[in-house]
């Protein structure tokens, strides 16, 4: 194909045709390559005033613009590169939209050709190529247009704007820091004056838009230097009242809540200089306090320093005591956040000017700065405020409402409450909070202000409650307080959750905390309740059992004594706990018998069966924790009290006094469990299991006690039992099985005797769940007495001993389960000739199974050992 038309322009070719852009640009390089185009058409434009070099431009790639300008010089064309089309742009404005490489391809064809390049010329829509490289964030591109203009010595715009509003100016706000000293610098060299008051579309002036559009802070402090220093140079004053439209704030505003310390400095100094006055109420229906407000909320020293002597050194209206829409003024705005450099500029600008500051006033919460500082836990912040009432003959309303107590209480619980990891902070938090304590109590005693320390919070705590939760000095210093001012503290009163001083005292296992209220209850004559519990029924009594702190018990138990009170020992919290369990429990004995001792001489009866939530109770215990003293001591109580102790009562875990007496392997709590129960006519329960499957005499087995078998089985015959011998537990373990396994002969002969004498079969073949059985034990324990004994077991009962025949099988079978006790092993590894030989001998390898007088073993390759 071919244009041979003279009227068509060279876009002409791709009319009417349905062509990608790659296809266009192969037949156009093709048509270039085979001079198939009619160099007079290299110039001429089509209906949209388009030339070809700006169509290849703005359409095709580098390489057709290449082989474009090639073609005109090999046809002696000279293109017209700064021609426009009917929108105004021409090829160096098309190209800068698309890559620096064609920008390149321009500036050399250019300077080859002796062409100027246009680099001012706008286009309909204002936009011009120092511009587009701004807009398109193309800095290579930016420093490309300056070198050649400075070449050429063209001076290139840089002010003008856009129909969008744009400028380099505006867009460079935008961009990374590069953009912006570019831009600088290139004013700075060829005397250009920036126009630094311009305003884009939204009526924002440069520095405004920067400090609207927050940034890395060194970007930002680097943009508003260039253009203060810009400023300087050329004599512009800065506009610095512009404000956001549609909105109350300024640059000043602007540059606090952001917190920018450097521009903040850098505006108050230009202002100064050059006699501004930053516009606050009058016009700009903004408020300085709201200024304040920001640099109070990010607690920045400098800032607050740079603004107060602004506003003292220009005479600006700052009351400190207007209250903004919820009432509350500047300085109790710093002490909620806290901020103690910031109170104390404040108060200093306050005595500095003459402002008496109302600091007795609440908000409309009822907070005022008094408060406030208590609740931020600082004594430094109420120093503060001291100090400057004094000053200024104003005494502190310290306890003006009820926002004092519901702060100091939160002040001493958070105390309690703090979970430090670093013990020397911890200790420090510690020292700040009883300080803070010291000087409210020691204000409040130099102005006789009283203080109701018996005053609770909405959750009924109360000073002295949360105080025994954690510091004694703390304690002491309320009831030094208290005594100063004839108050009695009020040792008693509950809290929403039940708990009281001595309960907390003793739920955190002070004893000091519990000598020092016991002390100060028998000096006010207050009698202490301790009967009464919280909400999950727990006591002072029974909290100093559960901690096992064997001192306060006593004290406890001491003071009942001297004031005359009863305890209910008997009595359970929501868990079904009770003292005398608990302190069995911990295995303490002599709290033990100190709470006997203390119910004996209250005439109380001990509920020695009574069970707890788990199900547990006094003897089970006394027997889980094997303590022979405790069992012995709990049988002698109830004999002296003609109580009949539980000897059967399971547990949640099913287990029950004599079995738990056998798992712990102790003969003379058995010995003391059977002598009880015979001598009141009780019959032990020798046949239960519990979750494990567990019952006596097979734990006793397990064992490997004899005696402890044998006085089972005496037991049981005195009390006409039969004995279980086949009961399996969980794990599929058995009395004989668990006697062989322990290799014990003895053991093996008293259960066939006593099998044989109840007419019992014992069970010979059946596993457990690791697929032992007896035989199996007995050849891998090398015991060939057991073996005999199995053996001649077995037939006098025809039994039938099992012998699996995978017993036999290479122990390197994946389906042998990893058995270690194989017969194959257990035969050959010990070498055990004389096991083989009687199995020989009592044709046990046979595997016949219709001989029924014969002990059968069917094996498939257990054969091979007798060869």
């Amino acid at each position: 194909m071919s244009i041979n038309n003279e009227n068509e322009t060279l876009i002409d070719i791709f009319k009417n045709k349905t062509l990608t852009i790659y296809e266009e640009e192969e037949f156009l390089e093709q048509s270039l390559k085979n001079n198939d185009i009619k160099p007079e058409l290299l110039n001429k434009k089509d209906e949209n005033g388009q030339n070809p070099i700006s169509i290849c431009i703005n359409k095709y790639n580098n390489k057709i613009i290449q082989l474009l300008m090639e073609y005109a010089d090999k046809n002696n064309i000279i293109l017209e590169i700064n021609e426009k089309d009917k929108n105004g742009n021409y090829p160096l404005l098309l190209a800068i939209d698309k890559n620096i490489d064609m920008v390149n391809l321009l500036i050399e064809y250019a300077n080859k050709n002796n062409i100027i390049l246009e680099l001012n010329e706008t286009n309909i829509y204002g936009n011009y190529p120092f511009l587009i490289t701004f807009s398109n964030k193309e800095f290579e591109s930016a420093k490309l247009l300056i070198e050649y203009a400075e070449e050429k010595n063209i001076i290139l715009e840089i002010n003008k704007k856009n129909n969008n509003g744009d400028s380099p100016l505006l867009l460079a706000i935008y961009e990374n820091i590069k953009f912006f000293k570019l831009l600088f610098e290139y004013a700075d060299k060829n005397n250009i004056i920036l126009q630094l008051n311009e305003k884009d579309k939204i009526e924002r002036c440069p520095l405004l838009s920067l400090l609207s559009n927050p940034g890395i802070v060194k970007s930002m402090n680097e943009k508003v230097k260039l253009l203060f220093e810009h400023a300087e140079k050329n004599n512009i004053i800065l506009e610095l009242n512009e404000k956001e439209p549609n909105h109350k704030i300024n640059l000043l505003w602007l540059a606090t809540i952001h917190n920018y310390t450097e521009i903040v400095k850098l505006l108050i100094d230009y202002a100064n200089k050059h006699n501004i006055i930053f516009e606050f109420n009058e016009k700009m229906d903004l408020d300085i306090n709201e200024i304040i407000i920001n640099v109070i909320n990010h607690d920045n020293n400098e800032i607050m320093k740079l603004l107060l002597n602004y506003i003292k050194e220009n005479n600006i209206n700052l009351n400190l005591n207007d209250n903004d829409e919820n009432g509350q003024c500047l300085l109790l705005k710093a002490i909620q956040k806290g901020k103690y450099e910031i109170v104390k500029l404040l108060l200093e600008f306050a005595e500095e000017n003459n402002n008496i500051l109302n600091i007795n006033q609440c908000d409309k919460e009822g907070n005022y700065p008094f408060s406030e500082a208590i609740s931020h836990e600082s004594s430094n912040l109420i120093k503060l405020l001291i100090y400057y009432a004094k000053k200024n003959n104003i005494i502190l309303e310290i306890n003006k409402n009820e926002k004092f107590y519901e702060k100091l209480s939160r002040a001493i619980n958070n105390f309690y409450d703090y979970n430090i990891q670093d013990a020397r902070m911890f200790n420090l938090k510690i020292k700040e909070i009883i300080e803070l304590i010291k000087v409210v109590f020691e204000y409040a005693n130099n102005y006789k202000i009283i203080l109701d320390l018996n005053k609770s919070n909405e959750d009924k705590d109360y000073p002295i409650l949360l105080a025994t939760s954690n510091n004694t000095e703390i304690v002491k210093l309320i009831i030094d307080y208290a005594d100063k001012h004839d108050i009695t503290l009020d040792l008693n009163q509950k809290n929403k959750n039940g708990n009281f001083p001595l309960l907390k005292a003793v739920s955190n296992n002070s004893t000091e905390m519990v000598k020092l209220l016991i002390d100060y209850a028998n000096k006010m004559n207050i009698t202490l309740d301790l009967n009464q519990n919280n909400k999950i029924g727990n006591y002072p009594l029974l909290k100093a059992v559960i901690n096992n702190n064997i001192e306060i018990v006593k004290l406890l138990i001491n003071y009942t004594n001297k004031n005359n009170i009863i305890l209910e020992l008997n009595q359970n919290n929501k868990d079904e706990t009770y003292l005398i369990l608990k302190a069995i429990i911990k295995n303490n004995i002599e709290m033990v018998n100190i709470l006997v001792e203390c119910n004996d001489k209250n005439n109380i009866i001990l509920k020695l069966n009574q069970i707890d939530r788990d199900g547990s109770y006094l003897l089970l215990e006394s027997i889980s924790i094997n303590n022979l003293e405790l069992v012995k001591l709990l049988i002698d109580y109830a004999d002296k009290h003609n109580i009949i102790l539980e000897l059967n009562q399971k547990d949640d875990d099913e287990n029950y006094p004599l079995l738990k007496a056998i798992l712990n392997n102790n003969i003379e709590i058995i010995k003391i469990l059977i002598n009880y129960a015979d001598k009141n006519k009780i019959t032990l329960n020798l046949e239960e299991t519990n979750k494990n499957g567990s019952y006596p005499l097979l734990k006793a087995i397990s064992n490997n006690n004899i005696e402890m078998v044998k006085i089972l089985i005496d037991y049981a015959d005195k009390n006409s039992i039969t004995l279980k011998l086949n009961e399996s537990d969980k794990n599929g373990n058995y009395p004989l099985l668990k006697a062989i396994s322990n290799n014990n002969i003895e053991m093996v002969k008293i259960l066939i005797d006593y099998a044989n004498k109840n007419n019992i079969t014992l069970k010979l073949e059946e596993e457990n769940k690791n697929g032992h059985y007896p035989l199996l034990k007995a050849i891998s324990n090398n015991n060939i007495e057991m073996v005999k004994i199995l053996i001649d077991y077995a037939n006098k009962n025809n039994t039938i001993l099992k012998l699996n025949e995978n017993d036999g099988e290479d122990d390197n079978n994946d389906n042998n389960n990893n058995k270690n006790d194989s017969l194959s092993l257990a035969l050959i590894d010990k070498k055990n000739t004389e096991i083989v030989k009687l199995l020989k001998e009592n044709n046990i390898y046979s595997s016949d199974k219709k001989k029924p007088d014969k002990v059968l073993i069917t094996m498939k390759s257990f054969k091979n050992i007798f060869k």
